[in-house]
């Protein structure tokens, strides 16, 4: 009910500290010996929504000091549900660094999430506002998405190798990623080749490993079988 007002709304979310004294302070918490470089978290909320979907968006309104969301998670379990999971699963959907935004207006940040597969009505936001000067305030999380898992067309696009250079496709934004499937656009396959014991690895852990991958070689990946197709795309 605050956005696009900007200020210092009591109707909002406010985390508890900004800038770095929290962590100056005498009652400060020593960090811990294996945080890896890369996990900026000081932070979170979690939002329960009321429908499960697969998230294709994620809109975050930013009243007050915006640039503090760090990550963003979306979890496989049901917090309205009375069954206890078997298995409870959290993956990123977006992360990026703290930024500082030149200007403390009102914004709506929209960052380029990663497809998962599973349905999710519960989001996590993690927050580091070490770089701001006062409170950020969010006023609303809106999350889009679709019931059944999106399926795209079967149809591969070829591609010439031999055009492909490592230091051409960095990754320059949030959705450099986009590239990959503009090349591949083959997701959601519900056939999985026999991969023998290479098809019991965690779903998280093959990606961790085609994550060391630069981007030709997993287009060549994405070209050996399904399963590995459909990593490589998500």
């Amino acid at each position: 009910n605050v956005y696009p007002s900007s200020g210092d709304f009591t109707q909002t979310a406010v985390f508890r500290t900004y800038g770095t004294w929290w962590d100056k302070c005498v009652s400060s918490r020593q960090p811990f010996r294996r945080t890896p470089p890369s996990f900026h978290s000081q932070d979170y909320v979690e939002l329960a929504f009321e429908e499960p979907v697969y998230p294709t968006a994620i809109h975050i309104l930013e009243t007050y000091h915006p640039g503090a969301v760090v990550k963003i998670l979306a979890c496989s379990a049901n917090p309205y549900s009375q069954n206890t999971p078997a298995e409870v699963r959290w993956e990123t959907i977006w992360s990026g660094e703290p930024t500082k935004v030149n200007s403390p207006q009102a914004r709506q940040f929209s960052p380029c999430i990663k497809e998962i597969n599973f349905p999710t009505n519960l989001i996590r936001l993690e927050i580091n506002s070490s770089l701001l000067d006062y409170y950020i305030e969010l006023d609303a999380v809106v999350l889009h998405g679709v019931k059944e898992r999106p399926v795209l067309s079967l149809k591969t696009v070829i591609v010439n190798m031999n055009d492909l250079d490592e230091e051409d496709y960095e990754e320059k934004e949030a959705c450099g990623m986009g590239s990959l499937n503009r090349q591949f656009n083959s997701t959601g396959l519900k056939e999985w080749t026999n991969n023998g014991y290479f098809d019991n690895l965690p779903y998280e852990l093959i990606q961790l490993i085609i994550s060391h991958l630069s981007l030709p070689d997993m287009c060549r990946l994405a070209q050996t079988c399904k399963r590995l197709h459909q990593h490589c795309c998500d």
